[in-house]
């Protein structure tokens, strides 16, 4: 039997306690780090950092 740990506020479900809670913290709110080039939104702030690093802005010919 599986058990399974819903979010309260959203529903979201999760196969375990920790990864809910940490979802939680950020459930419903805004994301509050922006990317400078885009204007893309993210809740973490390693997100974000990924983002930046990727190709996503790089030049092409």
């Amino acid at each position: 039997m599986t058990v399974a740990f819903p979010c309260r506020l959203c529903g979201k479900i999760y196969a375990h306690k920790s990864s809910m809670y940490t979802h939680l913290r950020l459930c419903g709110k805004e994301p509050k780090f922006s990317c400078v080039l885009c204007g893309r939104r993210f809740k973490y702030k390693h997100r974000l950092q990924s983002h930046l690093t990727s190709n996503v802005h790089a030049l092409r010919p």
